[in-house]
C-alpha cells in the first residue's frame, strides 16, 4: 500500500488499518514508517487471506514522476520477493491513467529480472513473485488501466530479453 509522505492516511488504509487491527496506524505512531521515498514496512497480520501488507513510502505529492512510480514498485516487487513472497497486489497509484499504470508494471517486471542461466546454485534465487494485480477503484477506468498493464508488460519483457541477449556469452550468441 502506498503512502504519500506528510499526508493523512487515505481512505483505502483506514479501511485496511480497521480488517488488520489497527497495524497501520500503529506503525506511524511508533514512527516505524512515514511515507519518505522508497521506505517500507513490511506488516505481519493475523488475516487468513492476507498474511503480510508491505507499506511503501512514495515521497511527497509534488515530487511524484513516472520514474519514481517505477522505482518505488520495483522496490515493493524485490521486498515482497526477499520476504517470501510470491503474489503482489498493489491499487494503482495516482489518477489511475494509463501511464501510470505502464509505469507500475514496468517496474515490477523490471526490477525483478535475473539472468541465472549459468549459476550452479539456484537455491536462493528461487524466490520469484509470480502474480501481479493491480486493483482500480474506479470501474470507469479500467480499460486505460489493462491497455497500460499490456504496454507495460510488452515493454518490459522486451527489455529483458535484450538484457538476456547482452548476458550470454560471445560463444553462445556471436555478434
Amino acid at each position: 500500500l502506498g503512502h504519500y509522505e506528510g499526508n493523512d492516511l487515505s481512505d483505502a488504509l483506514k479501511r485496511v488499518d480497521r480488517v488488520i487491527g489497527g497495524r497501520i496506524k500503529q506503525a506511524f505512531d511508533d514512527k516505524a514508517f512515514s511515507g519518505k521515498f522508497l521506505e517500507t514496512a513490511l506488516l505481519r497480520t493475523d488475516h487468513q487471506a492476507v498474511s503480510r501488507i508491505l507499506l511503501l513510502g512514495l515521497g511527497g505529492t509534488k515530487e511524484v514522476t513516472l520514474d519514481k512510480i517505477r522505482q518505488a514498485m520495483g522496490k515493493a516487487a524485490t521486498t515482497a520477493r526477499d520476504s517470501g513472497g510470491t503474489q503482489l497486489a498493489v491499487s494503482v497509484l495516482g489518477a489511475g491513467t494509463s501511464d501510470i499504470a505502464q509505469a507500475m508494471v514496468e517496474g515490477v517486471i523490471l526490477s525483478l529480472y535475473q539472468f541465472n542461466l549459468y549459476k550452479t546454485d539456484r537455491k536462493e534465487d528461487d524466490k520469484e513473485i509470480t502474480k501481479l494485480t493491480i486493483l482500480t477503484t474506479d470501474p470507469s477506468k479500467n480499460s486505460a488501466v489493462s491497455k497500460g498493464v499490456l504496454h507495460g508488460q510488452f515493454i518490459a519483457d522486451a527489455v529483458n530479453s535484450a538484457r538476456t541477449l547482452c548476458n550470454l556469452p560471445g560463444n553462445v550468441l556471436t555478434p
